[in-house]
């Protein structure tokens, strides 16, 4: 997408943000989840993929969506397997975890361009050799070649496979200092743009009697908000919002699932 192609183009890491959650991460793991050894994640770059609970773990801890990527975390060791210039980003993240006690090591394996990870799969395989069990998030299903390699691999191994996705949302969904800021800020854009734009075009819709397509009007809110020239808040810019799933515009009949159309 090109929200994804200007994600990549990346800034420095927030170190800070990255050490606390890191830190919540594994507290929340050891307090809860001692009978997983090990969490995986593999994302490649799919657009099918809507909704994945490993890409909402690797924005809350890193900043970024890192596509065509595998993470292995364990007690010990984090592996991290991604091309030289998404490496070359942790590498600061990576340095902050050797200073801290109590705290794994990072482990970054780069890619080159055409390389298949192969190699760098087998060493983030030997460790999860020696454990028991790995939790994965099993909704996630990406297509991409790096991801069904892995995915295999694991899955070859006689190791018990956990299901992560609840006990991670539930350490997702406390919120920092820094994160209860942008849902408010956020909240206040999504009904500034509600109030002063959605709501406007649909009351001339009725009583101009206009019959509109659903999809029309949803796609209209989305270049709104993509083009960045209404209702940003003191301090946003067009490049900090985005839309987190497309607006669903419904009548007569209301579903309030997200995934509705």
């Amino acid at each position: 997408s090109k929200w994804y192609q200007r994600r990549v183009r990346m800034a420095l890491a927030d170190k800070a943000a990255f050490t606390r959650r890191i830190e919540r991460l594994y507290s929340y793991w050891k307090e809860n989840l001692s009978h997983m050894d090990c969490l995986s994640i593999a994302v490649t770059n799919d657009d099918d993929v809507t909704y994945s609970k490993g890409i909402s773990l690797m924005i809350w801890l890193l900043g970024y969506e890192l596509r065509d990527t595998i993470m292995l975390f364990s007690m010990e060791d984090i592996f991290v397997i991604s091309s030289k210039k998404k490496t070359d980003f942790l590498r600061p993240l990576r340095d902050v975890l050797s200073k801290k006690d109590n705290m794994p090591n990072m482990t970054l394996l780069t890619r080159m361009k055409g390389d298949s990870g192969a190699d760098h799969m087998k060493t983030a395989i030997e460790k999860v050799k020696t454990l028991k069990s790995v939790g994965h998030f099993p909704k996630d299903h990406f297509k991409g070649e790096l991801a069904k390699q892995w995915n295999a691999k694991l899955k070859e191994l006689e190791i018990d496979q956990i299901d992560a996705t609840a006990h991670i949302a539930l350490c997702l969904a406390v919120k920092d200092e820094q994160e209860l800021n942008h849902l408010k800020k956020v909240s206040q854009y999504t009904s500034d743009i509600f109030s002063k734009y959605v709501r406007n075009e649909l009351m001339n819709l009725v009583d101009e009697e206009k019959k509109v397509k659903h999809v029309k009007m949803s796609n209209n809110i989305e270049n709104l908000v993509a083009e960045g020239k209404k209702c940003l808040l003191p301090g946003m810019d067009k490049d900090s919002v985005e839309v987190a799933y497309t607006p669903i515009i419904q009548s007569r009949k209301f579903s309030l699932k997200f995934s509705a159309s």
